[in-house]
């Protein structure tokens, strides 16, 4: 199943597989614990993926109905500065660290959903992995993030996100986000130089 254009990824033709069994959710924090600035670091490997880099996620929380988390979302491809923004709705029921991204109607089959499941969140990472209950998706199509608070975390940071993957029997291979070497966007209105002399509204942590 192709993915809604605003779904929580970077690539449009990304793929969603059937949502695996036995995963472990392993969160107890409440939704605004996922706030502020995420840097993707690493994402399952498809021969589609195109080359992003620099890429930063802001999050804020608001409330309707029910909890919503709206993503400003900056990349650059081919050295051209990219924005994206779209809203998620988050549906924490018995299992927290779950969202519900989109519900939809396919002709022919029914009702479906697309999951969101944020298997692990510290401090430093969170590891998501995103799938459908949508019966006909591939069941060998695995997609995953991780994701940091630092634009450079250090490696055992990585090693220990990569590991929350394989605890809950979800082995792929991944590509790299480079995150080195990067203008930051300090805002919705764009890209600026990273330089010191510059205020910005986040400072990570030196590595």
């Amino acid at each position: 199943i192709l993915l809604p254009q605003y779904v929580y990824t970077i690539d449009e033709n990304e793929k969603l597989g059937y949502c695996k069994h036995k995963i472990n959710i392993n969160v107890i924090d409440h939704i605004t614990a996922y706030e502020g600035i995420w840097f993707p670091q690493y994402r399952s490997r498809a021969p589609g993926n195109k080359q992003y880099t620099c890429h930063t996620l802001y999050e804020r929380v608001y409330y309707e109905d029910k909890p919503k988390l709206i993503f400003e979302s900056y990349y650059t491809l081919d050295g051209i500065p990219q924005t994206e923004s779209y809203v998620q709705s988050y549906s924490p029921g018995e299992k927290r660290g779950i969202t519900v991204d989109d519900e939809g109607t396919l002709e022919g089959y029914g009702p479906y959903k697309i999951y969101n499941f944020i298997l692990k969140l510290t401090s430093e990472y969170r590891v998501r992995y995103l799938c459908t209950d949508y019966t006909h998706a591939r069941s060998n199509v695995t997609m995953i993030y991780i994701e940091t608070r630092s634009m450079t975390p250090k490696w055992p940071t990585i090693k220990e996100a990569v590991n929350v993957a394989r605890e809950n029997g979800l082995y792929v291979k991944l590509d790299r986000i480079e995150q080195r070497g990067c203008k930051r966007p300090l805002g919705p209105d764009g890209y600026e130089s990273l330089d010191k002399e510059q205020p910005s509204i986040y400072k990570p942590k030196k590595p």
